[in-house]
């Protein structure tokens, strides 16, 4: 759901119902039926964002995932960055709104700068295992800015 939420707030609004009508319809065999679920899993496939638009955010809303259609930096960076840390944003996705909203080095906050010099490092990173480690490490990075801690396991 979160990413759904990131997608529709950088706009990626074309590809994102597909993913809401799969969504919805998973949802619903989980037994999560609620009004906007039920009306998102009923939209046909090949719906423009146009009549199916208000649906979705709908259900996004209802389900406790906030999105707007917003188009201003202020809106929707904290969305994408929410997806990212949490709900595994895909990278490409995250990056170039990162790297449009940077303010340069000495306006960059504890956050801004360690996820800098973090993809300084993924830049660098010699194979799939070793760019998977350090976007782990953003995520976790974010997570921590975000004061989240995963819950300890019960032994």
């Amino acid at each position: 759901m979160g990413r759904l939420a990131a997608r529709i707030a950088i706009g990626r609004r074309s590809e994102s119902i597909p993913k809401a009508i799969e969504l919805a319809c998973d949802l619903l065999v989980g037994d999560v039926v609620t009004p906007g679920v039920l009306e998102v899993a009923t939209l046909n496939s090949d719906a423009t964002w146009r009549d199916s638009g208000e649906h979705i955010l709908k259900m996004v809303n209802s389900l406790g995932f906030g999105v707007t259609e917003a188009e201003d930096e202020a809106t929707v960076w904290p969305i994408i960055l929410r997806a990212f840390g949490f709900w595994d944003l895909r990278l490409n996705d995250f990056y170039g709104p990162f790297l449009n909203r940077l303010p340069v080095w000495d306006e960059q906050g504890a956050l801004d700068r360690s996820l800098n010099l973090l993809l300084d490092e993924l830049d660098h990173a010699a194979d799939t295992q070793a760019r998977q480690a350090v976007v782990a490490r953003m995520r976790a990075v974010v997570q921590k800015a975000m004061d989240w801690t995963a819950p300890s396991s019960a032994e």
